[in-house]
């Protein structure tokens, strides 16, 4: 061997050493990035023969390339390239653990936000000046909720008495005769009591002096889920800004109906008016959107009910994380069945068929009602066309990858579930292994509206829709074909039945309340 022969071989030292030194490396990683997958229980083990074969593969044609420096060179570059993609694999990898144990934990936080408040020209102006007063709650409020309020205020001012009155319109009537100093009552009851005939406006007429969040640890089911293939998923958009734990009126209720094996999701809307019992009302019907001021489980509890089948899970999102989870993955196409122009915010038009929203414009899409002759009904099956495009992004485009680390923050502080961790980690395990693309199918049960009595306000007539039995009907059985596989068919409403709302409401759940005959007042929010 010359000179110049040893001078090259050793120009070529380092070379060999940095290959040596990232292949090292690489198959380190490689390591890393299966066992953290693997413990997350998300690694598609129908690729792992691919996975082995590959860096086997790599590792063997950078043992050969040592020998020649362009080859050494080539060798660089790939298992540099494949380090830095098995990195951003471990980095996905701890996120998506991260984010499932967060929104997986055993036990979630609700919050209710219960008041005081005086009418607004009252000389009390804190809580420590109802000494010796008198203070009126409804009976209808969660008595837990209540005793947690009433400990409270008895902690802090000395020899104030309690009245209580029936309804929401009895506690405002209360306050605004001077029949009481001052009320207490859940954060929510102000909207719903200025949306009654005759109260108008009575959230203008009261100050808040005095407020308590009451936090509600609701337990999950420990039990594992992972050969779980069929269940039912409730849910839930409730009408607030902000904490996504505020306890609220659910203004979106939706059962998806899954089935993993056919990968076939069957979305079942319901109007937040619709006119049922709940599980607290001893059988008394009430508006739906009602039933999520008792918490989220008295909504499942009351859809249950109405479709005689059991819910599994929850998902609660309010209007903040509606945005904010749409403009993370970069907006959403959704079909609109009609040209309109929104009535809440009139910078926004929609065209008939396709329309690229972002999250501000898919929230008023979503809240749209007066601009339809169905109104609530249309609603409801807007609802689904937004939650059908919201899944179809989240499984299908390339953005989710690149922009995982927002998708993942904001996603985790965007919603409450009750889904077990197995079913998260087995749902996100179907996605990465590439399976077939999602069937998704929807269907609005329907109501007529018309003025009736209600649990929360029995002195009172609200705007309610009842039951169209046989659209609820063709719910339960579309359900059930979905759980059993069995071929789809979506049902044609029933047509030509003679008083097929109420009269066969009456059959359905019995009539145990007042009923207003006059014109119906569809002004409700």
């Amino acid at each position: 061997m010359n000179y110049s022969e040893r001078g090259s071989r050793g120009k070529f030292v380092p070379l060999r050493v940095a290959l040596a030194i990232v292949t090292c490396a690489m198959i380190a990683l490689a390591f890393i990035f299966f066992f953290m997958m693997n413990g997350q229980q998300i690694f598609p083990f129908k690729y792992l023969p691919f996975y082995i074969i590959g860096f086997a593969g790599i590792t063997a044609l950078s043992m050969l390339a040592f020998k020649n420096k362009w080859g050494s060179v080539v060798m660089l570059l790939i298992t540099a390239i494949v380090s830095g993609a098995l990195v951003y694999g471990i980095n996905f990898s701890d996120k998506v653990g991260k984010l499932i144990n967060r929104v997986s934990a055993e036990e979630t936080v609700n919050i209710t936000t219960m008041q005081v408040a005086v009418l607004k020209d009252s000389s009390i102006q804190s809580i420590e000046d109802l000494t010796g007063e008198r203070l009126s709650f409804s009976s209808t409020m969660d008595p837990q909720q209540l005793e947690k309020m009433k400990s409270d205020i008895d902690s802090k001012v000395v020899g104030v008495s309690y009245n209580q009155e029936t309804g929401m319109t009895g506690l405002a009537k209360s306050l605004l005769e001077g029949k009481v100093s001052a009320i207490i009552m859940n954060s929510e009851y102000p909207k719903m009591i200025s949306e009654i005939e005759g109260y108008e406006g009575f959230s203008d007429k009261i100050r808040i002096i005095y407020s308590v969040d009451v936090e509600t640890i609701v337990k999950k089911d420990p039990e594992k889920v992972s050969d779980v293939d069929v269940f039912t998923l409730y849910l839930s958009g409730i009408d607030t800004f902000g904490d996504v734990m505020q306890t609220s009126r659910s203004d979106v209720n939706v059962l998806a109906v899954v089935n993993l094996k056919s990968k076939h999701i069957l979305l079942i809307n319901t109007p937040r008016d619709y006119y049922v019992p709940l599980p607290n009302s001893d059988g008394v019907q009430d508006k739906l959107t009602h039933a999520a001021i008792y918490g989220v489980e008295n909504s499942m509890g009351t859809l249950e009910m109405l479709y005689d089948t059991k819910v599994d899970y929850y998902l609660r999102m309010n209007f903040s994380g509606f945005e904010k989870i749409i403009d993370t993955i970069g907006g959403i196409d959704v079909k609109s069945d009609y040209e309109f122009t929104s009535t809440l915010n009139p910078e926004y038009t929609y065209e008939e068929g396709m329309n690229h929203l972002n999250g501000e414009a898919a929230l008023f899409f979503a809240r749209e009602r007066h601009a339809f002759i169905e109104g609530d009904n249309q609603r409801g099956k807007d609802h689904m066309a937004i939650i059908e495009a919201v899944v179809k992004k989240l499984t299908s485009s390339p953005e989710i990858l690149t922009n995982y680390q927002n998708i993942f923050g904001t996603l985790a502080d965007s919603f409450q579930t009750s889904m077990p961790e197995d079913l998260i980690k087995k749902l996100i395990n179907m996605e990465i292994s590439g399976s077939d693309e999602w069937k998704i199918d929807s269907y609005a049960v329907e109501g007529e509206g018309e003025k009736r009595t209600s649990f929360s306000e029995p002195f009172s007539y609200l705007y309610v829709a009842m039951p169209d039995l046989y659209t609820v009907q063709n719910a339960k059985d579309m359900m059930e074909q979905v759980k059993n596989e069995d071929t789809y068919q979506e049902p044609t409403t029933t047509q030509g039945h003679e008083n097929s709302y109420y009269d066969n409401y009456k059959v359905y759940y019995g009539n145990n309340n007042d009923y207003y005959d006059e014109d119906e007042d569809e002004d409700y929010d």
